[in-house]
């Protein structure tokens, strides 16, 4: 007689996959949480939400499976030598958000840790997922032990940190940093803003011929609807804290307490001095979450990528989403020809003609 009840995981170095299920004579029900892609795509259950609900029968689940990203795939469910075996007989809503699950999946039966949960924590097998109202996670994976990370972190230290939501999914990581978090940390009183904690280290070399590890504690606040890291800091700001139920950082509740003003350090891109050539991956990709491409500052995104070429596509693939979905739409009543800037002397080869259809993003008086 089969038994599925229980927690089952299935995990290597690219992917973490858990279902937790519960057999109720004739019925099964339970949740999944899918990581995959590195970490890129994340398809878990809101809280203690089911996502997967289905029935037994000659010792056999057949199941619908709800995802994160929209619409409903089918399952069977067996057990084969002490092994649960997920077969996905529609796979849909994976291969609409082009997230890798193969099609046959072996699960083994773990004991789940089990941790302090609220709304906002939940912790699946070795990871841990802070979740706020906003829609947003960030998920703690890869976990650090022995030496240095013991020391600092209490057995609490991790190599990743993932951002997801409906739309997409960001690593936030950094390669020189390891994380902090024991599934505690508190969100600001809107559910918007997360405190995460890192540490780069590593020795330093004298001139005797010994050697010292040192590191450094980083603070880096996390827009939880869009995962943009909106500041980075080290040193006295790691020690405020969310005061008077708003979203400010201060060093206490008193009311000449000191603010830090984070949200003025938010990445823009008409705000940027430095050498847009300079900008690498990480920041590229951070400038994008942080400050999306708008008729504000399109011309700024159209410089960086015309300037950076290591960070080319990525701009330019979030300038044709911009224009692809802006909604204002105009129509053409004769032959116009089509211009690389705005002035009569770049007028190219290319034109439209009377019934073409184009988008208006920026208007402005000849």
């Amino acid at each position: 007689m089969a038994n599925f009840s229980g927690h089952w995981v299935n995990e290597n170095d690219s992917q973490s996959l858990t279902l937790d299920l519960v057999e109720d004579g004739a019925h099964l029900t339970g949740n999944y949480c899918f990581i995959t892609n590195n970490g890129n795509r994340i398809d878990c259950s809101e809280g203690n939400d089911r996502n997967i609900n289905g029935i037994i029968k000659n010792n056999i689940g057949v199941v619908d499976f709800e995802s994160t990203f929209g619409g409903i795939g089918q399952a069977t469910i067996s057990i084969e030598r002490d092994m649960l075996k997920y077969t996905i007989t529609n796979s849909t809503p994976f291969v609409n958000a082009n997230m890798f699950v193969s099609e046959v999946i072996l699960f083994k039966k773990s004991v789940q840790v089990s941790v302090k949960e609220s709304s906002a924590h939940k912790k699946y097998d070795a990871d841990i997922i802070i979740r706020s109202a906003t829609g947003g996670s960030l998920i703690f994976s890869q976990k650090k032990s022995g030496g240095h990370y013991d020391e600092n972190s209490h057995g609490n230290a991790w190599g990743k940190i993932v951002f997801s939501s409906k739309n997409y999914s960001a690593d936030l990581s950094w390669d020189d940093r390891y994380y902090v978090e024991n599934g505690s940390s508190e969100l600001s009183p809107s559910g918007r803003y997360l405190i995460v904690i890192s540490v780069s280290g590593g020795f330093v070399e004298f001139g005797d011929g010994t050697s010292e590890y040192k590191d450094r504690a980083y603070c880096s606040v996390v827009d939880m609807s869009n995962g943009c890291i909106v500041s980075d800091w080290d040193g006295w700001a790691c020690s405020y804290t969310w005061t008077g139920g708003k979203d400010v950082l201060a060093s206490s509740e008193e009311a000449d307490a000191d603010i830090f003003d984070f949200k003025s350090a938010r990445p823009a891109i008409n705000k940027m001095i430095s050498k847009l050539s300079l900008l690498d991956t990480t920041e590229a990709r951070n400038m994008l979450r942080c400050d999306a491409p708008s008729r504000e500052n399109i011309n700024k995104y159209q410089q960086l990528a015309r300037e950076n070429k290591d960070n080319r596509k990525i701009v330019q693939n979030a300038i044709l989403s911009f224009l692809y979905n802006c909604k204002e739409e105009s129509l053409i009543n004769k032959k116009a020809s089509l211009f690389s800037a705005p002035d009569n002397s770049s007028q190219t080869k290319s034109y439209l003609i009377p019934g073409d259809v184009f988008n208006v993003f920026i208007s402005s008086q000849t």
